[in-house]
């Protein structure tokens, strides 16, 4: 009996051994890993091509051979869950029915941390995690600073999806503007991110997709008359937390504009030409005093 992974994966982790009361048998070794019928290297394969990673890559991030992940996508090792979800994370997705994007803040918080070691962000267990892996993987010099800032905003902004973001919600599109006086007016925690932000620093695309960090999602839509939609352009705003705030820069006017770096990641994660954006402002950043 074929099952879905995350089906299996909540088998796995209430069934110590055995058969479980619905009567789908599961194989589990020492450490209780859950091996189902799957097209395990179709899914991994297909991850990998679309991060755009080597095997080798993928490998150091997660931990094991180059040759394990060959094996895997050629379908000639079944891989446990354990080893399924290392390789699918270390390509920025997870796998229920179909692939997903990997949304984890703490991979967002590593980049933060190494791209401005002073920013005073605390570390997590997580972030911690993504660093050693970004260590193993050579993206890090021995004394922990980043060989290539791009890259790492790069691997953060694939783990930190804009559109998977926790709470993001969108809306039909209006003038900017507008919401970002709302914004203004409510004195709350609040920062545009995204092809709008980036634009102050590169003019390599017209941004067409407003992202606004708010403190709260629903006054924000009723002080500026905005309607949910489920697709087509839109206005995304996404619930502001200790990371995102972290580096807010007010300007004159009022303006509240996300860290440049926090730019630099949500563009990565975004569509379009916002990745285009990201590299063109990663580079004025590395070249430049603006950290």
């Amino acid at each position: 009996m074929t099952i879905g992974w995350e089906e299996a994966a909540r088998a796995c982790r209430q069934y110590p051994a055995g058969v479980s009361t619905d009567g789908v048998a599961y194989t589990h070794n020492h450490r209780y890993n859950l091996t189902v019928t799957t097209d395990t290297g179709f899914v991994v394969s297909q991850a990998r091509m679309l991060s755009g990673l080597s095997r080798r890559q993928v490998a150091l991030m997660a931990d094991l051979a180059p040759s394990t992940v060959l094996r895997v996508e050629r379908g000639e090792l079944d891989p446990t869950i354990t080893t399924f979800e290392r390789v699918l994370a270390a390509c920025g997705y997870r796998y229920g029915s179909s692939l997903t994007p990997l949304v984890d803040p703490d991979a967002m918080l590593a980049a933060r941390r190494i791209l401005e070691p002073d920013s005073g962000l605390p570390a997590t267990e997580g972030s911690a995690t993504y660093a050693e892996r970004w260590e193993r993987a050579g993206l890090l010099a021995v004394d922990g600073r980043p060989k290539d800032r791009a890259e790492i905003a790069r691997r953060a902004g694939r783990l930190s999806r804009l559109s998977h973001r926790a709470g993001a919600r969108r809306f039909g599109i209006v003038e900017w503007q507008k919401v970002a006086r709302v914004l203004r007016d409510n004195g709350k925690e609040w920062a545009m991110t995204g092809g709008h932000a980036a634009a102050r620093y590169t003019n390599v695309a017209n941004p067409t997709w407003p992202v606004f960090y708010v403190d709260d999602i629903d006054r924000t839509a009723s002080d500026a008359g905005l309607s949910p939609i489920e697709t087509g352009a839109g206005i995304t705003l996404i619930p502001i937390d200790d990371i995102t705030a972290t580096g807010v820069e007010v300007i004159e006017d009022g303006a509240h504009w996300a860290n440049p770096w926090q730019v630099v990641i949500d563009c990565y994660g975004g569509n379009g030409r916002m990745p285009d954006q990201a590299e063109s402002m990663a580079a004025v950043l590395d070249s430049s005093s603006v950290r």
